[in-house]
């Protein structure tokens, strides 16, 4: 296994000096490896020569931001991806109650929003003045002997509580997984397309094997663009995708499908269950490598693949979805009695922020795992995952707790209760929000009073309202009854 050391020597002998292009966009911006090591420095001179600092970055998806993040990971410090996609309220929960001591932004800021943030002892920085009009210290070094448990980011999920949870990943588990993903996959200095939010935790595959292969990364900083790809990918000549199977979906509808193969060669889907009929319509061209790769936020990113193939068609089609397929090497897992997956290895997670630190820690045959909370099956020598045992879901990626929703729509006056359920409607998964409550809501309604409570894609799409509220026997909400009242 490559030590912490030798990961990012290799990053950085891979950056420095080089003409080889390191980023493009839609608006036809480029830099190259050279520039990223230049500007690099320019950032990390905010730290002082120190590691470990807390560092909230929250800005558009651009070159500069790129620039702040390997910044701030390459010199030792954490970073805390925050989205704009996020109500402003959700984003300085978070600040609060974590307290870094960094926060990078292109965000205006109000004077109310600063005057807090300074009580706090943060230190704010706008982007452009971290990369303009700041004299290089050449004499910067990076020594790279970083702790093992040393942390290099933190990921905020939704959480069961109404509040987000801080999933710790540290410098063990990013060093680990991200030379395995770049073996896995076979390539190198190829155009890898970023079509996601830099908060999801699908950026560790993306933007840091793209590096450390040598790889050139197109960003689709256009909204239409990361709705609906194929043309970007094929205009750009994205060789290497990463992404989700609903936006897979979506390429896959387009009258142009057949093009998207003239530069593409890798496939990687993963963040939801890969259905068999949308595996079947990427495997029809002979020259593409598909994978399906399975995991969490709290396993770096990705701890099981399976490389695609088109007898997996005819062999998994009872089961619906493609296989999760093998550990990752350097990982353990177990399989309990009750088929639940449990894992333990380099790439878990040190715990989460708070005092629910210890959460998902099971102890089972004397030792302690981490419990994925799927139930799987193992097929020859491979996995299947057939569910979950909580109210977690995967929607377009991301991981959400139903009751994370649930509590915020219980703060709203005249709501006595709710209940949150998935439904399938045109092969597209939604969230359905049932209110116990004498209003008629309508979905609209509902969405707006969550707009600054919910990032948009935890928001329901469908409500249904009840006046009468269903008892169990135990006196709570009959969460079976009132389901089927409506659905």
């Amino acid at each position: 296994m490559l030590d912490i050391r030798d990961f990012y020597q290799k990053i950085w002998d891979n950056i420095q000096y080089s003409d080889k292009p390191f980023f493009i966009d839609s608006l036809k911006n480029e830099k190259k490896y050279k520039d990223l090591f230049h500007d690099i420095k320019k950032v990390s001179q905010i730290f002082l020569k120190k590691t470990n600092q807390l560092t909230v970055i929250l800005a558009k998806k651009n070159y500069e931001h790129y620039c702040c993040i390997i910044s701030t990971v390459i010199s030792g410090n954490t970073w805390i991806p925050l989205s704009l996609e996020s109500p402003i309220e959700r984003n300085l929960q978070i600040i609060k109650n974590i307290k870094p001591k960094h926060f990078i932004t292109d965000q205006e800021l109000t004077p109310e929003i600063k005057r807090d943030l300074k009580k706090l002892k943060i230190n704010i920085y706008d982007i452009s003045d971290c990369l303009n009009g700041i004299k290089v210290d050449e004499s910067i070094t990076f020594n790279f002997n970083y702790r093992r448990s040393s942390l290099s980011m933190i990921y905020f999920t939704s959480g069961s509580t109404g509040t987000p949870k801080g999933v710790k990943i540290s410098q063990e588990g990013l060093s680990t997984i991200v030379p395995k993903i770049v073996q896995l996959l076979g390539i190198s200095k190829e155009i890898w397309g970023d079509y996601h939010d830099l908060s999801f935790v699908i950026s560790i595959p993306i933007l840091f094997s793209c590096i450390y292969s040598g790889g050139t990364i197109y960003c689709a900083s256009n909204k239409l663009d990361q709705f609906m790809p194929l043309q970007s990918l094929i205009k750009n000549k994205v060789s290497c995708l990463v992404t989700v199977p609903s936006t897979l979906a979506r390429i896959s509808k387009d009258k142009h499908f057949d093009q998207l193969f003239s530069s593409l060669k890798t496939i990687v889907s993963c963040g939801e269950p890969f259905p068999i009929d949308l595996m079947s319509l990427y495997l029809k061209n002979k020259n593409i490598q598909l994978f399906n790769f399975y995991g969490s936020t709290e396993v770096t990113a990705w701890i099981f693949y399976h490389l695609c193939k088109k007898e997996d068609i005819s062999k998994y089609s009872n089961y619906g979805y493609a296989p999760i397929g093998k550990k990752i090497e350097g990982n353990e897992i177990i399989i309990t009695d009750k088929n639940l997956l449990l894992v333990r290895g380099p790439q878990v997670t040190p715990g989460y922020l708070g005092k629910d630190k210890k959460a998902h820690v099971q102890k089972y045959m004397n030792k302690d795992w981490f419990s994925t909370g799927d139930i799987v099956e193992k097929i020859d020598d491979v996995l299947i995952c057939k569910g979950r045992l909580d109210n977690q879901i995967k929607l377009n990626g991301y991981r959400i707790h139903l009751m994370d929703i649930e509590t915020q729509i219980k703060k709203i006056k005249k709501i006595e209760d709710c209940m949150c359920v998935v439904e399938e409607i045109n092969s597209q998964k939604i969230i359905t929000a049932i209110l116990v409550t004498q209003l008629d809501i309508t979905v609209l309604e509902l969405r707006e009073l969550l707009k600054n409570k919910l990032p948009n894609y935890m928001s329901p799409r469908k409500v249904f309202c009840v006046a009468k509220k269903p008892i169990n026997k135990n006196g709570k909400l009959d969460r079976v009854k009132l389901k089927d009242l409506v659905l």
